[in-house]
């Protein structure tokens, strides 16, 4: 009996010393305080290697995958092309044109011409009248009397370049002494002439 007490007393005073030894092995981690007053070390920073404090990650979004943009070049099967660019081909501009005929009208001033000339009667009492009649082409015409001594440019008259005309002779000595009347017509520096024989019956 008293060697059952003696095994028993033995067997728990082993167990307090496992018991014992296993305590003495750990130490209680040493704790620094910061200037504010909060412990540092241990939980300090963002608590990596902490036994027991779960880390959290954030979840990780992917980027989203970029295409790559193939660029023609000289090589490229692919490659189209620009078309080419046609320029405008440059339209002749017309030399100047000079005034001509229009419509087949030659518009430049007639040379003078007389086509007929008439006078009747060709004789006269003093105070009666001679018919007149002419048609004629140029730029304007005129009739005059005129004597042996020669034309007299005082006394024209100017005249259509067709048409007749009634002259009334007087007695007078410069009338008496007409020979006939001209139808001058003129164009430009030209002219052209043609005469008629009248006379007075003065004596």
């Amino acid at each position: 009996m008293r060697t059952r007490k003696t095994l028993l007393v033995i067997g728990l005073m082993s167990v307090g010393l496992v018991i014992v030894g296993c305590g003495t092995g750990v130490e209680a981690a040493p704790v620094f305080e910061t200037e504010n007053g909060r412990p540092a070390g241990g939980l300090g920073g963002a608590g990596a290697g902490v036994e027991g404090v779960p880390t959290t990650t954030p979840p990780v979004t992917p980027l989203p995958s970029l295409t790559p943009v193939v660029v023609p070049g000289e090589d490229d099967p692919t490659a189209t092309e620009a078309p080419a660019t046609t320029e405008p081909t440059p339209t002749a501009v017309p030399e100047s044109v000079g005034v001509g005929p229009v419509d087949g009208v030659d518009r430049s001033p007639a040379s003078p011409k007389v086509y007929s000339f008439g006078a009747n009667p060709s004789v006269v009492d003093p105070w009666n009248d001679v018919l007149m009649a002419w048609d004629a082409q140029g730029e304007l015409a005129m009739i005059c009397p005129y004597t042996a001594e020669g034309e007299i440019r005082e006394r024209c008259i100017g005249v259509p370049l067709s048409g007749w005309q009634a002259i009334n002779l007087g007695a007078s000595e410069i009338e008496c002494s007409y020979q006939g009347f001209i139808l001058r017509v003129v164009t430009g520096e030209e002219e052209f002439t043609k005469a008629v024989p009248v006379r007075v019956r003065c004596d």
